[in-house]
């Protein structure tokens, strides 16, 4: 296993990275201060990258990619988990992306929840339940009491549509809904806030020590 505190690190766009960890399988994480990408490789070939981005306390994944033939085999999950260690480092408030709905049950079985951010997005996110090819009228009956409320600009709403929107994607993963009829959004606004690692500290972790990284969330 290695240490984090054995790790040589280094800064760069005032993000605190790891330049080389040795992964188990022969497998090398290697972060690209210049690109601003962790690169998962084994000796032949890339298998996966994950662009990330510091702005202020905040880190964004600009783009995440796990080449087809190297999926489901815990790369992207890996990534994330890296993505993670330097969330805690940097001491960001939060690691944030937008997820393509192939993607949205990945990153929301990762930790990864609603963040509208605006009242636009919000809608957006109300509409896809109201349309929506799903037997969930109890949440159908929720979002149009909350388009009223974005309406009349409650501050409180867009915070709301996110807890409904997690509870909407939640059953939908649960239920095995496909994308189509969902109606999920082009693009869904999500985060993962430090403060709520203490939920996936044992699933990160986990993920960590199959790779052979010592390092505790």
């Amino acid at each position: 296993m290695i240490k984090w505190s054995n790790i040589k690190t280094s800064d760069g766009f005032n993000l605190k990275f790891p330049q080389t960890m040795q992964l188990k399988d022969g497998l090398v994480a290697k972060f690209d201060e210049f690109s601003q990408i962790i690169s998962i490789r084994n000796s032949e070939k890339e298998l996966g990258y994950d662009m990330l981005i510091k702005s202020k306390d905040r880190i964004k994944c600009v783009d995440m990619e796990v080449k087809p033939e190297f999926k489901r085999r815990g790369i992207g999950g890996l990534l994330h988990a890296i993505s993670v260690m330097m969330l805690k480092e940097n001491k960001a408030k939060n690691i944030y992306l937008d997820a393509l709905p192939e993607a949205i049950r990945f990153h929301f079985n990762k930790g990864f929840r609603t963040d509208a951010t605006n009242k636009e997005n919000a809608y957006i996110y109300l509409n896809s339940i109201l349309k929506s090819n799903t037997p969930f009228e109890d949440l159908k009956i929720s979002a149009k009491k909350l388009m009223f409320k974005l309406t009349s600009g409650n501050k409180e709403a867009i915070k709301e549509v996110d807890r409904l929107y997690d509870t909407y994607l939640s059953r939908v993963i649960q239920n095995n809904i496909s994308i189509d009829d969902a109606k999920l959004p082009a693009t869904l606004c999500m985060d993962l806030k430090n403060k709520d690692l203490k939920n996936h500290r044992d699933f990160y972790n986990g993920i960590l020590e199959n790779f052979g990284i010592d390092y505790q969330i």
